[in-house]
């Protein structure tokens, strides 16, 4: 996107513009701009007209594509591509207090073979629920693939971390109580002050479960 009060000479004004503009009732608007420059006999910008339309609605639908994108058909939790997104976030631009708990499955080979993939589906369908359930908030949970998960907490001390970790613990043990289709996870967690350490914390739950 250009700014076009930034606009000049060297401008590429054959490019359409697409702009962001707040509406006086507070919601913003996107704007596509037709722009048509008039310069000076010695070059230089000194007008410019345009015709705009409102792409406010192919802006919403381009930014509901991108986010369904990052979702887990099957659990409705994350996917791996939106973990390495948040990875590069995590790495690059912040740093901020994480803690990482990693997940593996360990019943869906069994009711894969056993009863069919149909019921395996329906068990990974089972966690995503209770994951997207328990970590709500400053949280993301991702299936990572396959029978793995991952669940990154951020901004959170390490004693909320870890009591977050204790009631998917013990919301699993509940859940089991009242369901003949059990999960059954290895788990391991993780805390870091810094959140540049994100990739040794991962590496170190993947070996650890």
């Amino acid at each position: 996107e250009i700014q076009l009060s930034k606009s000049d000479k060297n401008t590429n004004f054959s490019n359409l513009f697409h702009v962001r503009h707040k509406h006086k009732n507070g919601n913003y608007v996107w704007l596509e701009d037709y722009i048509i420059p008039t310069f000076s006999n010695e070059g230089d910008l000194i007008s410019i007209e345009g015709i705009s339309r409102d792409i406010t609605k192919r802006k919403q639908l381009e930014k509901k594509l991108e986010n369904l994108s990052y979702i887990d058909g099957l659990t409705g939790l994350y996917n791996r591509t939106y973990l390495n997104k948040q990875i590069k976030i995590l790495t690059r631009s912040i740093e901020i207090p994480i803690a990482i708990i990693a997940c593996d499955l360990d019943n869906l080979k069994y009711f894969n073979d056993t009863f069919g993939h149909s019921k395996g589906d329906l068990l990974l369908e089972n966690v995503g629920e209770l994951l997207n359930n328990i970590f709500t908030y400053d949280s993301i949970a991702v299936r990572n693939g396959g029978d793995e998960f991952i669940i990154i907490l951020t901004n959170c001390s390490k004693l909320k971390a870890e009591e977050s970790y204790s009631k998917m613990l013990i919301s699993i043990n509940e859940y089991n109580t009242l369901h003949e289709m059990a999960i059954t996870l290895s788990s391991g967690f993780s805390y870091s002050s810094s959140s540049k350490t994100i990739l040794e914390l991962l590496r170190s739950e993947e070996r650890r479960v």
